[in-house]
């Protein structure tokens, strides 16, 4: 993970392939906020709604080092997430977690440092990490200044 203390936080984008559980709101409501506390973050509020009639739910749980959101297609079993964190908050921390709850067959994960400064330049980092039963690979995507 790209770590970066002169940042405004760690964003993540996870989709998860091959998921289960996408339509329990319940399961995904303690989940997230489990989640939340496993990075060492301070929970806010929590709101989820439940569409039909396929049963995805869509979410967010707020934070006061910002927020977690999830979107669920269960007729696909899929599911995007979205874990942005600052201050001293592990979004990384919140993977184990996911993957417990949702039993992916593939995880993808996404991390961009929001709000990079170095040399008086604004940088913006994403690395892509991406899990697969429990094996991890890591590239570097894009790297901009500007």
């Amino acid at each position: 993970m790209i770590h970066d203390r002169r940042s405004h936080g760690t964003h993540l984008l996870i989709d998860l392939w091959g998921a289960r559980h996408l339509e329990d709101a319940d399961r995904i409501k303690d989940a997230l906020a489990n989640a939340a506390l496993q990075a060492g973050a301070t929970l806010l509020h929590v709101h989820l709604h439940k569409f039909e009639p396929h049963g995805g739910v869509t979410g967010v749980v707020l934070l006061a080092e910002s927020h977690i959101s999830i979107h669920t297609w269960p007729e696909n079993c899929f599911a995007a997430l979205d874990v942005f964190m600052c201050g001293n908050a592990k979004p990384e921390r919140t993977i184990p977690i996911i993957e417990e709850t949702f039993s992916p067959m593939q995880t993808i994960v996404l991390q961009a440092i929001r709000g990079a400064h170095t040399d008086g330049w604004s940088n913006i980092e994403i690395e892509c990490l991406g899990y697969s039963n429990g094996l991890r690979t890591r590239g570097m995507i894009a790297r901009a200044r500007g």
